[in-house]
């Protein structure tokens, strides 16, 4: 199973959770959840301002239980591997491991068939072109997926009204930098 290295350690989630509900008690029960994720990665022809043709690549990632896709980033050159971003200015890398054995593993709902890539990749073209300087951008027929799964810590406590409230935290650090 393909999972994106974890940079969060259990203490920092907990930490990160009372301080953001101001919990006057440490939550306990924590437990390790991996979520189901499409990586996906498609080529791109479009021109620079000057008309110089440039090819590259965007990378996305895509919730596999609801629908929400996000760019995790858009480059001006082909990336072969999406497996490994640490070259390219995100700290993503998954790798062939196995979730650890209380872990609970999420079944993926969504297929890769399911996702709107190819909607959400057009109405983004607005938003590239203008971030990147770029005109004119067609993206290729095809789109490679791979099924990852990312690690969050699941932390119940007692919010401030005495009722029972769970929360995700990631324990990656990918960067997001716009929602689509």
């Amino acid at each position: 199973m393909l999972i994106v290295k974890e940079t969060t350690t259990r203490e920092d989630a907990v930490r990160s959770v009372v301080r953001t509900h101001r919990l006057k008690q440490t939550p306990t029960r924590v437990k390790a959840v991996y979520r189901p994720f499409w990586l996906g990665r498609t080529d791109y022809q479009a021109r620079e301002r000057d008309g110089s043709p440039v090819s590259g690549t965007i990378v996305f990632l895509a919730d596999a239980r609801i629908l929400h896709w996000s760019i995790i980033g858009v480059y001006k050159r082909k990336i072969a591997d999406a497996l490994d971003l640490r070259d390219h200015q995100v700290n993503f890398v998954a790798t062939e491991t196995q979730p650890e054995e209380p872990a609970e593993v999420l079944e993926a709902l969504l297929s890769s068939s399911e996702l709107p890539s190819r909607a959400k990749l057009y109405s983004s073209r607005r938003f590239l072109a203008r971030t990147l300087k770029l005109g004119k951008i067609e993206f290729a027929e095809s789109i490679d997926y791979q099924l990852i799964h990312r690690p969050y810590w699941e932390i119940e406590f007692q919010n401030r009204r005495g009722q029972e409230d769970v929360a995700l935290v990631s324990r990656d650090d990918i960067l997001i930098r716009k929602r689509v």
